[in-house]
């Protein structure tokens, strides 16, 4: 076995073949519908990270994760808005009659072939790099697995 050290890395997000629908209790503030993280965990098995050092949040279900800037903390909870979450992970948010039950259901991913910029929870394109022993590696030999890439510029 080889060992590969990459400082170029990504989240990649791949969906379920098929969609899964999770429903979840909110909490309403100003006029938006929150979920608490508790809850997503619990109910929907959707992971709800701090990332150090930023004012975001990362979440994640099954395959896809997305970072979050939207979110609030009151006390030692973390509301999460519905339809920022929607939004991130792919899901279609639909509210009971109350608005205190929302179902999320996730959608399946497209293809990234022909869908022109990846968004952040897409499946990223296909791509090869030079390593610094000659050979090379794509992105493709990590399908399967969770990637992190950290690109910089300096413009």
């Amino acid at each position: 076995m080889r060992n590969l050290c990459l400082s170029t890395l990504l989240v990649l997000s791949m969906a379920p073949a098929q969609s899964e629908e999770f429903v979840i209790r909110t909490t309403e503030r100003n006029g938006l519908a929150y979920v608490t993280a508790k809850s997503l965990s619990e109910q929907a098995g959707i992971a709800v990270k701090s990332l150090p050092g930023q004012n975001q949040i990362a979440v994640c279900a099954g395959d896809r994760c997305a970072p979050l800037k939207e979110f609030v903390r009151d006390g030692p909870e973390t509301l999460i808005p519905v339809a920022a979450l929607a939004e991130v992970l792919g899901a279609v948010a639909t509210f009971d009659k109350n608005r205190e039950r929302v179902s999320l259901a996730f959608r399946p991913a497209t293809s990234p072939t022909g869908a022109g910029i990846a968004r952040v929870g897409q499946l990223a394109p296909n791509f090869r790099l030079a390593k610094l022993d000659g050979g090379s590696v794509a992105l493709s030999d990590f399908r399967g697995k969770r990637v992190l890439i950290n690109s910089w510029a300096s413009w």
